[in-house]
């Protein structure tokens, strides 16, 4: 499973969030850190491959936080 930091280093390694710097705020909503629904669906395509959990597109609107994500993840890992 993705930790929250390794979330985080994701977003900023795929230069998504250029105007924030680590650690980025993990409640803040994805659109407020400036992501478009292009980058939000490139970055899940990420989880899905790096942990092997499919996300299904009726959980995705849920799913707006690094923290809402981290907690699904746990959830389906357990």
């Amino acid at each position: 499973m993705l930790s929250k930091a390794q979330l985080e280093e994701l977003i900023l390694g795929a230069g998504l969030v250029v105007e924030l710097e680590s650690p980025i705020p993990t409640d803040r909503e994805f659109s407020d850190l400036g992501l478009d629904s292009l980058d939000v669906y490139n970055i899940f395509v990420e989880v899905e491959v790096q942990t092997s959990i499919e996300i299904p597109d009726s959980e995705i609107a849920n799913l707006n936080t690094i923290d809402n994500l981290h907690a699904y993840l746990a959830a389906q890992d357990s």
